[in-house]
């Protein structure tokens, strides 16, 4: 591929390409064409890591919406592209990218999460609605999970860290600069029971 621009990210990008189910011979170059598995060794260290992983130096924990996803996209984005002492990458456990499919969920999270040094939990108000409608015979809440475990580990010393975001209500088209609100302010914590079904 020498001498010839590969197109990563963007449309029609290498990434986009890779994507494709089932994933087929990808065209690189003029009369070049490779694997998917190929093209993740020859490229891997250019494109968004996938797969599970030994070990992570940060969990993103969130509640599947459109802001608080579209954050941790961005915080993933920019941190595993960040570099460590060594020259090591930093390796991020975000759902969307770990994650694989036909295994068990709550069992994979929770492995990452013991192999982490720590968590960010994204604590937003949309991140806490779910939580306020939980009865007994709700299904389980896969962000409470996480939570509560990425709780117990700190207490016990195993998470090195954990440096949660706290996120209000978000209001894109607040006309006073006011697009996020204090999650404090407008109580919503307070409405959280004292046990969780």
């Amino acid at each position: 591929f020498k001498g010839h621009l590969v197109l990563l990210g963007g449309a029609g990008g290498l990434e986009e390409r890779l994507m494709a189910s089932p994933p087929a011979d990808i065209k690189v170059a003029p009369g070049k064409l490779v694997s998917a598995i190929n093209a993740r060794k020859i490229f891997g260290a250019w494109l968004t890591p996938r797969g599970l992983i030994d070990y992570y130096h940060i969990f993103l924990s969130y509640r599947w919406n459109d802001f608080d996803t579209e954050l941790v996209k961005a915080m993933f984005a920019n941190f595993y592209v960040s570099v460590i002492s060594g020259g090591r990458q930093v390796q991020v456990f975000l759902d969307r990218h770990r994650l694989e499919d036909g295994r068990i969920f709550a069992t994979d999270f929770s492995k990452a999460l013991i192999n982490s040094l720590g968590a960010v939990p994204v604590v937003s108000h949309a991140s806490l609605d779910r939580m306020l409608a939980l009865k007994e015979d709700s299904n389980i809440d896969n962000v409470l999970l996480e939570w509560t475990f990425i709780v117990e580990l700190f207490a016990s010393g195993h998470l090195k860290f954990c440096l949660p975001i706290m996120i209000g209500k978000v209001n894109e088209k607040a006309q006073d600069g006011n697009f996020i609100s204090d999650l404090f302010a407008d109580k919503s914590v307070d409405q959280l029971p004292d046990i969780v079904c």
